[in-house]
């Protein structure tokens, strides 16, 4: 689990209350982009999230994925959204690498029950950000947030 270096901004929280509109158990937040991290950005939602609901949220960030690590990660999402072996008000938020960089993602993507594209001003091409929509599947995502750099 990641634990937030400062206390979520009201951008994170703000974030928080547009995904908590939607239902969903699982969500990926995928970088547009390659050289962009997520990790911190999950580990901010998760903070809000336990800070707002009774339920647990909790926060994994997966830098590099193998075929073992995607395929596991995938299984274990499907099943916690069938609740299986995890608390039923479990979310689990999730921090992959660009889908671009690593393809692996596109299964993680897939498992989850929703998806951010994450995109920062400055560092991301906008062909870069269409092609990891297509590559996820447009109906996957609620949103995307931008933050500039």
């Amino acid at each position: 689990m990641l634990l937030p270096e400062a206390p979520p901004s009201k951008e994170c929280q703000q974030l928080w209350f547009m995904l908590a509109r939607s239902r969903w158990r699982s969500i990926a937040l995928i970088p547009a982009d390659e050289g962009i991290s997520t990790a911190q950005l999950a580990a901010s939602l998760a903070e809000v999230g336990r800070q707002l609901r009774e339920g647990a949220v909790t926060a994994l960030n997966l830098p590099h994925l193998d075929y073992i690590t995607a395929s596991g990660i995938a299984d274990a999402i499907s099943a916690a959204g069938r609740g299986e072996g995890v608390p039923e008000d479990l979310q689990i938020i999730v921090a992959i690498p660009p889908v671009l960089d690593d393809p692996l993602g596109v299964a993680v993507a897939h498992a989850v029950d929703a998806a951010v594209l994450c995109v920062e001003l400055g560092k991301v091409r906008l062909s870069a950000a269409r092609r990891t929509i297509e590559l996820v599947g447009r109906e996957r995502f609620l949103g995307s947030i931008v933050r500039r750099t």
